[in-house]
């Protein structure tokens, strides 16, 4: 087959449709077949109606000649995939597809040279399916060409900094297929293209030289760095609530870097962990850059690391004053008997979360950019 193929997914579940679990499979399928050269075109959620489903169905068959769909072919009485998939026109088993994982059994079907292939909904059955038996089938179907993907983060850059950039390379290669996704404090760049992308990677390397790390999460880089210089991190976390720990602790093995953390969200913790003064508090606060110091200087005395974030601010909707206003934030890294940088911001979100997720962000960023790149201002 020489020409570019087409696919369709279509997840059923009317737990998707109210929010209730968030669709996964969609990223995950949507990955592995682009890397494949197969281009998924459309994403589609319906109800588990057998109606909502053969109209979905129907309306693929007109666009492409592919299509996969995830979910409802369990035995409860709401899993109708099946039945909506067995009763429309002209439709043949083509091929037997087993499930080693579970009891919903997948199918393969043809309606005339088109082909549908349904899968369970659970992640774990899905994706042992799909790899496992599909796949091989829709590689076979798909040109040999080979696809080069990478993704490319840069730190403290807003999008609308690099849209003259972008619009350069986007003429230098316009074979080359951009994705832009920003986070609360860098951007992330997918890159995808036919062809090598070593000269478009030096050229962004070049550009935000201080600035670019190769991974699309910033925790992912910070614990990279800390193995490579043999240091160990330990946290204090007061606004961000423990979401800096949450983070580091979601990547194996970590352990090897990550101490641990203290969440003094209260004065008195502060007081009692870290040793912060009473005085200290009564006189600048808890949102100060005193304040954080001290917190560093606990977290120090408490524990063996190496290096240390703090991390205190008002997430809101109460709690500001005239000085610190809501999303006030300040935040401190500072390495054993060497140095120390602590920063006050005013966060550039308004929302509880945004601002938790955003103090978080900015520390993991400024350590990883202040061990990277130690001449540097951190923040600039």
């Amino acid at each position: 087959m020489s020409r570019d193929i087409f696919i369709e997914l279509i997840s059923i579940g009317q737990e998707l449709i109210r929010g209730e679990r968030v669709n996964s499979h969609v990223r995950w399928l949507s990955q592995v077949l682009w890397k494949q050269g197969i281009q998924v075109t459309r994403h589609t959620t319906v109800s588990d109606s057998i109606g909502d489903i053969q109209e979905a169905l129907l309306a693929a068959l007109k666009r492409v000649d592919l299509i996969l769909l995830t979910g409802g072919l369990g035995d409860t009485p709401d899993d109708v995939t099946r039945q909506a998939l067995l009763n429309l026109p002209c439709t043949s088993v083509s091929k037997p597809l087993s499930n080693r994982l579970g009891s919903a059994v997948p199918l393969c079907l043809s309606i005339g040279s088109k082909k549908i292939w349904a899968l369970p909904g659970p992640s774990i059955e899905m994706q042992t399916i799909f790899v496992e038996q599909v796949l091989v089938q829709l590689i076979e179907l798909s040109p040999k060409k080979v696809s080069h993907s990478m993704t490319i983060s840069i730190a403290f850059h807003r999008e609308v900094e690099l849209i003259g950039w972008m619009k350069l390379m986007q003429q230098r290669y316009p074979w080359l297929e951009w994705g832009v996704y920003p986070r609360l404090n860098f951007l992330s760049l997918v890159l995808r293209g036919d062809r090598s992308l070593h000269e478009v990677e030096h050229e962004i390397q070049q550009k935000f030289a201080t600035f670019w790390f190769p991974d699309p999460r910033i925790e992912e880089a910070l614990v990279r760095i800390l193995e490579e210089r043999h240091l160990t991190l330990a946290l204090a976390e007061s606004c961000s609530g423990g979401l800096i720990a949450s983070r580091l602790a979601s990547l194996p093995g970590v352990s090897a870097v990550f101490l641990g953390g203290i969440v003094a969200y209260s004065n008195q913790l502060k007081i009692d962990l870290l040793k912060v003064s009473i005085p200290l508090l009564r006189d600048k606060g808890a949102v100060s850059e005193a304040c954080v110091a001290a917190m560093l200087e606990g977290l120090f005395a408490l524990t063996s690391c190496d290096v240390a974030i703090g991390v205190s601010g008002i997430a809101g909707p109460t709690g500001a004053t005239a000085h610190s206003p809501v999303g006030t934030v300040v935040v401190g890294i500072a390495k054993r008997g060497d140095w120390a940088v602590i920063r006050r911001f005013q966060a550039p979100v308004q929302e509880r979360s945004e601002i938790s997720a955003w103090s978080a962000e900015t520390a993991l960023l400024g350590l990883w950019r202040k061990l990277a790149h130690p001449d540097r201002d951190v923040y600039r």
